[in-house]
């Protein structure tokens, strides 16, 4: 996405929830102050708003109207190598990260909506982040998702950055898992998988968590909160 089309990000993220105009109100002033002294950035606070205010709207709706405009939303930011953008081989963000810099690793997608997913009030239990191999006609290359689970023994469905569309594990031919995990636990399902790696990529991803926190992003329904109750 262009820089001179990064404005539009509130407009964009109106009609992903069915809004019929964008709204102006600003999201947490703790996160808002963070990423303005941060990155120093208009366009960074914009996105930042945007997605504060996707999960305002999408309180009360339905998992699968939540599903979609997290998925979609996420979607637009724009996909580039970690070396690219932080200046190392691997470097998980975090969504407020993503957002303020626009781009974003397969990982940090994942790891977005769940977060998202998650401060909307889905259960740990129900999310889970698969890394495998994503297939196309062209290369196959090492990808990671987000799997929901409406409930235990159902069939998951994924949400890619890739393959856009939110679609049953058993009809996406082209993504094949390794291992899933979430915080609180981890299924391998390729056993030639060394555990070193696992174990490296779990705790990869529990670190870019734990920065929300010492970052002053805080958790996200706490950063969830303090919009609401500065606010409402």
């Amino acid at each position: 996405m262009q820089t001179k089309y990064l404005c539009l990000f509130p407009l964009i993220f109106s009609f992903v929830c069915g809004q019929t105009k964008a709204t102006t109100l600003p999201a947490s002033p703790t996160v808002i102050k963070k990423v303005q002294t941060t990155y120093h950035n208009k366009y960074a606070v914009k996105r930042v708003q945007a997605y504060f205010h996707l999960l305002k709207q999408l309180q009360g709706k339905s998992k699968k109207a939540q599903l979609n405009a997290v998925n979609n939303f996420f979607n637009m930011i724009d996909s580039a190598q970690d070396r690219g953008v932080w200046g190392k081989a691997e470097f998980f963000a975090n969504p407020i990260e993503m957002l303020a810099l626009n781009a974003s690793d397969c990982e940090d997608y994942a790891i977005a909506k769940y977060v998202a997913l998650k401060t909307l009030g889905f259960k740990e239990s129900s999310l889970r982040i698969y890394v495998g191999r994503e297939y196309n006609s062209a290369r196959r290359i090492g990808h990671t998702v987000l799997a929901y689970y409406p409930s235990p023994d159902s069939t998951p469905l994924i949400l890619g950055n890739i393959n856009r569309y939110i679609r049953p594990s058993t009809s996406r031919r082209d993504f094949t898992r390794y291992y899933g995990f979430n915080m609180d636990k981890v299924d391998i399902y390729e056993k030639k998988i060394p555990s070193r790696s696992i174990k490296r990529y779990v705790n990869r991803f529990k670190a870019s968590m734990l920065r929300m926190q010492t970052q002053n992003y805080a958790l996200p329904r706490k950063a969830y909160m303090d919009y609401m109750n500065y606010y409402n």
